[in-house]
């Protein structure tokens, strides 16, 4: 089976029981298909928002007016004037200090000399406190702190916000101004009994230090007489001079003495140790004359050996001779050089002993001087150290006296400016305005109340309804599968008035299509399994069942398939009126006299369809439907047609469907969108089960684009298809037959 568009997958059985009373839900498909309900609440509840804010205007109004208090950057607390760049306090540090005065503002002690104000004790709001005793401030200032005064610090800014609300519109600005010029008096009057101690103190701690300047430099004075420290400078110089020399002179004869010890001890490893003489000791030894004249001597005999060996060859007794005085010469040096190397080597160790115990006495009268220079040159910085620090306690003095002085300027700049107060007015308290109601508060929560309450209904109505509405519906029952969906009229671009006979008469629209694709679907399994009956039946009346037959009929038709439709329905029957023909013979005829098939059969072309009619049913029953004439009657119609389609009265409310599923190969529910329950179709689908007709799957009837995107974008693109295919000047399908339209929607049901 092909799938298309217009016709979702078939959904396989098995699937959730329908013993659930709830469902899965679409909101998009819920909210388009009441858009319309949510749109008119919608409007009705910005009326009734409009009227509510009204009303809460006359009976209980509410209005406030803001004022906001600046903390300076400057003198936050007069105590840490003088202790640093006090205008670049970031306004984090800042922050306990301002929760502080907001603390301050609320305190009873402003609150109530406030209150105390003759415009505020005069006020519509203070008066409901007055009582025959007098006025209860006690209870004006609870209530003033818990429901009318709100203060606060302004998150990241330097900035006090404060706020007065009362029902009557002038008393809270009275509130506010009063409010505000109490606590502003309050720091006024704070500041500056802070600023006349802190001037005073800062006088008394200038006279102390300005005594302290003139000790220190007396006692300078004399130090400088006492030690004689104009020289000194000069005298630690000459001092670290000798003493760097001196350093500098016996760390070289440090170096000499270790470069002589360690020659003394190699020397003396050397002899003690008695080993061989050493290439240096040798070649040392040989430049003695009396070892260069046995050198020479050696010499001239090996050139007489020489000659002597050329004249009279080897073995000569000359040749022997002066190998002899070679030999005895060699070892004559051999022991000259011995006793040279062993000469050399004490007088290395005597000299080098000598050596080591020289600069051994020059290093220490070198420790000796450096003993003295040091304890020189302690003296000379103790004098100079002691003549630094009273210098530099002089110079703090000084510096103390100078920041003493700058912050006595700031304290009287702080005693003459208002600006350099810690708190200034930033903003003087507002005219009052209406905070409560606000329209455009009001407005959209009474809308949204109001559109939330319906929208809650609908979708609460929606969770529990039963009712099949679409595909996805069809996924919760238990027996069945989906075949195929058959659109509502209304979605049809072609605009038929009526479902009846469309696939005749609209060839091209999207009604014909649609049951296009529940043909192919119903061929697919048909064939395949060599079904040639099928029986059509619903749950209850209204499905569509008459209509879908003879529509899917003339689908069929078109496809090349002869087809009958058998109407069963006796007490409704319809088939014949899709035909424009009487009823005055048919099925009953046959079942009960024996009348001719060829008699009862109406046959129209193009398309090339025959219905059998009830006849005139009356009250026949329905046991005729499971009589042997009704068998044989059946085994004929699968002789001559392709395929026989079996209109059925309502199945939960007759028993003809029962008694048919017995005798047919196959059956196909129609369910209508929007009216049929799932617990009627899985009961209906649950009686055939175990009977000979196959339940071939569902036919969903009636289905609007509203219950979901996708079947509206699927309607749209087969909308768009068709007007292109027609501004192509291109057809699809077969041409209309010349049969007269009816006036009224006719169905079985």
């Amino acid at each position: 089976m092909s799938n298309n568009p217009l016709t979702p997958n078939p959904v396989p059985g098995g699937q959730p029981s329908t013993d659930s009373r709830f469902k899965p839900i679409d909101p998009v498909r819920v909210l388009r298909e009441h858009i319309k309900l949510l749109s008119v609440v919608a409007f009705v509840g910005v009326v009734a928002g409009v009227g509510v804010w009204y009303g809460l205007t006359k009976t209980m109004p509410r209005y406030a007016s803001y004022a906001q208090l600046r903390v300076s950057e400057g003198a936050v607390d007069v105590d840490s004037v003088g202790q640093g760049n006090i205008s670049s306090v970031p306004v984090a540090a800042m922050e306990s200090y301002i929760k502080s005065e907001v603390y301050k503002i609320q305190s009873e002690d402003i609150l109530t000399k406030a209150l105390n104000n003759p415009t505020v004790r005069n006020s519509q709001w203070f008066a409901e406190y007055k009582t025959p005793q007098g006025s209860d401030f006690n209870k004006a200032r609870e209530d003033l702190l818990d429901d009318h005064l709100g203060v606060s610090m302004i998150r990241g800014t330097q900035l006090i916000r404060l706020m007065v609300s009362t029902p009557q519109k002038e008393d809270c600005q009275k509130i506010a101004q009063s409010i505000v010029g109490v606590y502003l008096n309050r720091i006024e009057s704070d500041t500056d009994n802070q600023v006349g101690g802190r001037r005073r103190s800062l006088v008394t701690e200038r006279a102390r230090v300005e005594r302290d300047i003139s000790n220190l430099t007396k006692e300078i004075e004399e130090f400088a007489r006492e030690h004689d420290l104009t020289s000194l400078d000069a005298r630690l110089d000459e001092a670290a001079q000798v003493r760097q020399q001196l350093i500098e002179d016996r760390g070289e004869k440090t170096r000499e003495l270790t470069e002589f010890q360690k020659a003394y001890d190699s020397a003396l490893e050397k002899h003690d140790a008695g080993g061989g003489p050493t290439a240096s000791d040798i070649l040392n030894a040989s430049q003695d004359e009396s070892i260069m004249l046995r050198d020479e001597r050696l010499s001239s005999l090996r050139e007489q050996r020489e000659v002597s060996l050329h004249g009279f060859g080897e073995g000569h007794r000359l040749l022997k001779s002066i190998d002899h005085q070679i030999a005895a010469t060699e070892a004559e040096r051999d022991r000259e050089i011995e006793r040279l190397i062993r000469e050399q080597n004490e007088s290395q160790l005597s000299g080098l002993k000598q050596a080591i115990e020289g600069l051994t006495e020059t290093i220490a009268d070198y420790n000796d001087q450096n003993i003295e220079l040091e304890q020189k040159l302690v003296d000379l910085n103790v004098h100079q150290t002691k003549y630094a620090n009273l210098q530099s306690q002089v110079e703090a003095a000084k510096e103390a006296r100078k920041r003493i002085e700058q912050t006595l300027s700031e304290v009287r700049l702080i005693e003459d400016m208002a600006e350099a107060r810690p708190v200034q007015i930033q903003a003087n308290p507002s005219i009052p305005e209406l905070v409560f109601p606000k329209i455009e508060v009001i407005v959209p929560v009474v809308t949204f109340v109001m559109v939330a309450f319906v929208g809650g209904i609908i979708f609460i109505r929606e969770l529990v309804d039963q009712s099949i509405k679409s595909p996805s519906d069809v996924k919760l029952l238990k027996e069945a599968e989906l075949l195929g969906i058959l659109p509502h009229a209304d979605e049809d671009p072609s605009g038929p008035s009526a479902v009846e006979r469309v696939v005749e008469k609209y060839p091209t629209g999207l009604l014909a299509e649609a049951y296009r694709q529940v043909r192919t679907a119903l061929l697919g399994k048909m064939d395949r399994r060599g079904y040639k009956t099928l029986l059509i039946a619903s749950a209850q009346p209204g499905a569509g069942t008459s209509s879908v037959a003879h529509n899917l009929a003339t689908s069929l038709a078109f496809n090349g398939r002869k087809v009958v439709i058998l109407d069963t329905n006796f007490r409704r029957p319809a088939q014949h009126q899709f035909l424009d023909a009487d009823n005055d013979r048919g099925l009953v005829d046959i079942l009960l006299y024996g009348a001719s098939l060829d008699d009862m059969l109406l046959t129209v072309h193009d398309p090339d369809i025959s219905v059998l009619p009830t006849g005139r049913a009356g009250d026949a029953a329905p046991e005729l439907l499971d009589g042997a004439r009704f068998h044989a009657l059946l085994a004929e119609l699968e002789t001559r047609f392709d395929i026989v389609l079996i209109d059925a009265p309502p199945a939960l409310l007759s028993s003809e469907c029962q008694v048919l599923a017995k005798q047919v190969d196959s059956v196909v529910a129609v369910v209508r969108a929007n009216s049929d329950k799932r617990g009627m179709i899985d009961r209906m689908a649950r009686q055939f089960a175990g009977q000979r007709a196959d339940l071939l799957g569902i036919i969903l009837n009636g289905v609007q684009s509203s219950v979901g995107g996708y079947f509206r974008a699927s309607f749209r693109d087969f909308y768009r298809y068709r007007e292109n295919g027609e501004s192509n000047g291109k057809t699809n399908g077969r041409g209309r037959r010349g049969v007269s339209e009816l006036a009224e929607p006719v169905d079985s049901e």
